[in-house]
């Protein structure tokens, strides 16, 4: 706690988080661990960071006094073990505390947080009434950067100096820790501090509200110690599921066996469905299993929107009813790390990719954008043409199969739903569009055709599940869209409990154990047309 001699000193107290004690938490990035000034603690000189120190230089001039958490004078940092049993508990530091104190750093004037803080309150008036839909709101923050781009004002105040509002964001460590998101997500009340004079301060929502629909940075979180990009978010994880996951600071727990252990409590309790965040093949240098997700990497939007609580509407049913509840007891995962990297699950193989596409990796926006799409969408048909062909398929199946081609970049999913009748209706007109078969009105040509073409067809390539996959057609003549290291020759699999089917890779040293590729979308397999649970196996995957 910080007291209220005139000297600068702090107290160490314990408090039990059962008791009601009243207290704040600080949320802020250590700093340059070379730059090392002193405080008093207890009357002892201990090292702290300087933007620790700068944090509490502030608080002091702003006169605060209180009960205090700070994680590194809390928690003895050199101490494993009590940094294993502390770590555990912060879900409830934060979210107990009365407020937490948010320091972003020094700011010579605060001129950044302020003007933050004015257009946070404008951007949540304007959105008051509108529906909680970021295109909504997207429109509406960028209505008020548009007015002042053309006036040079807003209803707020004139001179907005946004040039020191994108500093603000991009240039401070704060943003990019890990350990901040559960610090915010779970405090009860939040202040953002980010300048040396007191006067200057503002409620996390006023700052944070008009960013929230831009959250996809890409920029990764980051944390000293690789295992916090894990432990970090324990406290965002169902209570039943975090207590499944020790914390073990030890030398010899590696972010791997952190990554391994995760992926092991979370299938044991889940199922398959898990393995939707799996985004690749190979094994890492300390051989994680294919099965293991590595939850550090920024994340390619899923096939569909899998959830891991029962009570959220799954948009697919690949297994027909097969609950995990039902085949649990025929898994075999709790050993799988005992020295045999093996997770068997039972399944059922229901076709082999006998041709792949290639990657898109068309960036909007550019040039060549427009003739990329038609390239790819070419390249789909061409696939599933041939595949068509050579499974016999006679000609009513042929033209069903293709007719329905639009559903595949969409992996037949809108934006929030699998389409409705009115969305089919518009989601092939645009689809015809794009393929050139509906041509752009006959005055315009050349970039205006083009720029006709982009802008009739926003609202179906919104929803694309193409970035970073490839297009694929099985023996069986069923297009699909499957992760971008998938190969021909890869299997399609159901696994009982899976809204989605996955791609599988035959293990190269033989044998029927597979490697995990990822999820994927294969049409006429996805409402459990292909699911039959008489057929189940055991599919073993390393």
């Amino acid at each position: 706690m910080l007291d209220e001699c005139p000297a600068w000193s702090l107290k160490l107290t314990p408090v039990s988080l059962d008791s009601e004690q009243r207290f704040t938490a600080l949320s802020y990035v250590w700093g340059d661990p070379a730059d090392k000034p002193s405080v008093v603690i207890d009357g002892y000189s201990v090292k702290v960071t300087k933007n620790l120190h700068s944090a509490l230089s502030r608080l002091r001039r702003q006169g605060f006094t209180g009960h205090i958490w700070i994680d590194a004078l809390c928690i003895n940092q050199c101490d494993t073990l009590e940094k294993n049993s502390q770590v555990p508990l912060m879900a409830r530091i934060y979210s107990q505390a009365e407020n937490v104190l948010i320091w972003l750093g020094p700011e010579p004037d605060g001129g950044a947080l302020r003007a933050i803080q004015q257009l946070g309150i404008h951007f949540r008036e304007q959105v008051r009434n509108q529906p909680n839909d970021g295109g909504e709101r997207i429109e509406a923050f960028v209505k008020t950067v548009r007015d002042y781009a053309i006036t040079g004002t807003t209803r707020l105040q004139t001179g907005f100096d946004f040039e020191a509002i994108w500093r603000f964001f991009r240039q401070r460590a704060w943003w990019r820790r890990v350990w901040v998101i559960q610090e915010v997500v779970l405090a009860q009340h939040a202040t953002v501090l980010c300048t040396e004079n007191p006067q200057v301060s503002a409620t996390w929502d006023d700052t944070i509200t008009w960013t929230t629909f831009g959250n996809g940075s890409e920029n990764a979180i980051q944390a000293t110690d690789p295992r916090d990009r894990i432990y970090g978010l324990l406290g965002l994880v169902r209570l039943g599921d975090r207590q499944k996951i020790l914390v073990d600071y030890s030398p010899n727990t590696t972010l791997d066996t952190v990554l391994s252990s995760v992926a092991r409590a979370l299938l044991e309790e889940h199922g398959p469905d898990v393995l939707s965040f799996c985004q690749g093949t190979d094994l890492s240098p300390d051989g994680r299993p294919s099965w293991v997700p590595d939850w550090t990497l920024h994340r390619v939007p899923g096939i569909g929107e899998v959830s891991l609580t029962s009570d959220t509407k799954q948009q697919y049913n690949a297994s027909n009813g097969a609950t995990w509840t039902e085949w649990a007891s025929r898994s075999r995962i709790r050993g799988a790390l005992c020295g045999d990297p093996v997770a068997c699950l039972p399944g059922i193989i229901i076709g082999r990719a006998v041709e792949v596409g290639r990657e898109f990796t068309a960036l909007p926006f550019t040039p060549s954008f427009l003739n990329d799409c038609r390239e790819w969408l070419g390249e789909l048909k061409d696939i599933v043409a041939r595949s068509l062909g050579h499974k016999g398929k006679d000609a009513a199946q042929q033209a069903m199969t293709l007719r329905n081609l639009w559903r595949i970049p969409i992996a037949d999913v809108g934006l929030i739903r699998r389409p409705t009748a009115e969305d089919t209706v518009v989601f092939e007109e645009q689809y015809e569009i794009l393929t050139g078969r509906h041509p752009p009105p006959a005055d315009l040509d050349g970039e205006a055709a083009d720029a006709w073409v982009i802008a009739q067809t926003w609202e179906y390539r919104r929803p694309w599940k193409i970035y970073q996959r490839r297009a694929f057609a099985d023996d069986n003549g069923c297009p699909g869209l499957g992760p971008k290291t998938m190969e021909p020759g890869d299997c399609v699999v159901l696994l009982a409990g899976a809204h989605v089917p996955f791609i599988i890779r035959r293990d190269s040293n033989g044998g029927s154990r597979y490697r995990l590729v990822g999820p994927a979308y294969v049409q006429g397999s996805m409402d459990g047309e292909k699911s039959e649970k008489s057929l189940f196996i055991d599919i073993e995957l390393i």
